[in-house]
This record gives C-alpha cells, structure tokens and sequence, in this order.
C-alpha cells in the first residue's frame, strides 16, 4: 500500500489483516490490502478486489471483525461529508490466493440510528453485536466531539443508543475522538 493516514485495518479469523481507505495528503484512499499472516515466509500485502455494494473512498472510518467478515462504519469522503452507514465485508480467498471482499451496505430496521461521524471506535462483542463509541461530527459547521456508544444488533440489524451523557447511563464518560477501545473477553475497554 501507499504511504497514507487516517485509515484503518483489522485482523481477520485464520491470520490476515485487512487495511482500508485513509489519505495521502489530501486525497481519500478506498483501497483495501490483506496480509497473510499465516505463512511466515512471505509476510506480503496482497491487493484485495472489492465488489458488490463498496464503500465510497473514506478517512477516519472505524472497522472490527468477525470471523472472516470486516464491518465498516463512519468516516469522511473527499467532500468532507461524513457517513453514518454500516457495510459488511466477507473477505474470501481463491485457490490461487488472491483475496477478493464482497461489500454489502446493512439495512436498518429502525428510524434510530448513531449520526454521521469520524473517528470513533467499531468492536465486535461476543460475536452478535458491534459497539461503536464517540467519534466527532459536524454540528452547524463545527466540528462536536461525541460520547455516545451504540450498540448495532446483526441478528435484529437495529442499533441501539445507550443514552450516554444523559446522566442515566452506566456508560457516561468524556467525549472523545481519535480514542482506542477493545473487547476483551466479555469486556469493553477504551480509552
């Protein structure tokens, strides 16, 4: 891959990495590399084909993983409009070992649903559930800083809002942007 910032990547069940999009300077990337952890003697980035519904060219987006599909929320386009969709991603590989993603924008089942944002953080939990946390957006030209943690359901495909910063959530803290965050176990950890 080029040089680039802002992009984000995942581990993948069976030792690949999937990197996405992110800038070089001021032009948004939408390619995505896999790397092959799984062979140690060539620890190479693979270009990765996309199809079906792909993801516009974005920056700041988060991503998380389960098993070999990648989720993709948020982030920002070359307009600087940023996006409040969710795609899914089934990563396969071909008997020659070339690695193609298969997008799919998620449809949900409810009015309710987290704004459009950039830099927040996108986990996995227990295999049924995405937790997406803070971010900033865009509020009458400027730029918020969030505190909000959603939960996206891919059995029941709604998200739910956890009413942080309402005072009537276990889940209160101080808005963040550019943060980390990691399930760990049954554990939610950011920072």
């Amino acid at each position: 891959p080029k040089k680039r910032e802002t992009h984000n990547l995942t581990g993948v069940k069976d030792n690949y990495v999937v990197l996405l999009g992110g800038k070089n300077q001021n032009e948004k990337l939408g390619d995505c590399y896999v790397l092959n952890l799984g062979d140690q003697t060539n620890i190479t980035w693979n270009k990765c084909e996309q199809i079906g519904t792909v993801p516009c060219s974005r920056d700041g987006h988060s991503m998380c993983s389960i098993k070999k599909k990648v989720f993709l929320f948020g982030g920002e386009d070359n307009e600087k409009r940023m996006s409040d969709d969710l795609f899914i991603g089934a990563l396969e590989i071909d008997i020659l070992g070339n690695f193609k993603i298969t997008w799919t924008k998620c449809i949900n089942k409810s009015d309710l649903h987290p704004r459009a944002r950039r830099a927040c953080t996108l986990n996995s939990y227990i295999d049924e559930y995405l937790v997406l946390i803070g971010g900033e957006t865009y509020e009458q030209s400027d730029t918020c800083t969030l505190n909000e943690v959603w939960i996206y359901s891919l059995a029941n495909n709604i998200w739910y809002d956890l009413y942080p910063g309402k005072g009537d959530s276990v889940f209160d803290f101080a808005p963040r942007a550019y943060h980390t965050s990691i399930v760990h176990e049954r554990s939610l950890i950011h920072i």
